[in-house]
């Protein structure tokens, strides 16, 4: 059950990005076309496509997966100061009070503490792929010692930039009903408009979000297929021979998956 409640778990994770992603992105079509019309099966198609890119870099770059991966570090800490700058810089800033002392309930939740338990789900949403490391524990060389040193420093690097983003948010946003009631759905994007002003600006930010989170979606995928293959290695998964079977021809891997 374990096993299963695992794998479950780690696909949910991987969806749920690619998902963030495509919304990201329909948002940004809101957003610079007024004409467009959002409808369901236009996500459902962008997040398809999010995955299939993702399938493709795990099966086609899989020999430079670990230095696509780096570059992804990388481009995660400069990415950061480019969306904290103008938050911090071009935004109006709220008092300190407001931001520490103040409490929003715009959930409909009649209890506060109900409001501020489901409010922590999307914090902790993104710090559920830390345990990805593990699983891929035997590409790892010298894994006992390289696995958890990685898991601490991403806690502790992703931890202090989370909580100062988080800072920069809450300090920037402005008026917060005006950002609830955006219609690209995502106050983030309504937020940096009104630091910057200019659409042009705000679509080029906004973009660096969707690059990080598609990013993330490959290291996620690479996660759930180690995660899988064990489990079917195991004799855990339905058809375990055909899922623990390891192909050497990438293409008929990608033709069938």
């Amino acid at each position: 059950m374990l096993g299963w409640i695992s794998i479950f778990a780690r696909l949910s994770v991987c969806a749920s990005i690619a998902f963030v992603v495509a919304k990201l992105v329909q948002g940004l079509l809101i957003f610079n076309t007024g004409s467009y019309q959002p409808l369901d099966w236009h996500a459902t198609m962008l997040y398809w496509m999010v995955l299939l890119i993702a399938m493709a870099v795990n099966i086609l770059g899989i020999k430079i997966f670990p230095h696509i991966e780096s570059g992804a570090f990388i481009i995660h800490i400069c990415f950061f100061f480019a969306l904290l700058v103008p938050l911090v810089y071009l935004t109006p800033q709220s008092s300190a009070q407001y931001v520490f002392t103040g409490f929003e309930n715009a959930g409909g939740w009649e209890d506060n503490g109900i409001s501020w338990c489901v409010g922590l789900l999307s914090t902790a949403w993104s710090f559920v792929g830390i345990d990805g490391t593990t699983h891929m524990s035997e590409e790892v060389k010298d894994s006992a010692n390289v696995v958890p040193r990685s898991m601490v420093i991403a806690v502790i690097i992703s931890g202090v930039l989370t909580v100062a983003f988080s800072l920069a948010i809450l300090f920037g946003i402005g008026d917060i009903n005006l950002a609830l009631q955006t219609p690209t759905h995502f106050p983030i994007i309504h937020i940096y408009h009104t630091a910057t002003g200019s659409k042009g600006a705000t679509t080029a930010i906004i973009c660096t979000l969707v690059t990080t989170l598609a990013f993330a979606t490959f290291g996620e995928l690479a996660s759930a297929s180690r995660l899988a293959w064990a489990f079917a290695r195991d004799k855990g998964f339905p058809f375990p021979t055909y899922f623990a079977h390891v192909s050497i021809c990438g293409f008929l891997v990608m033709l069938w998956t």
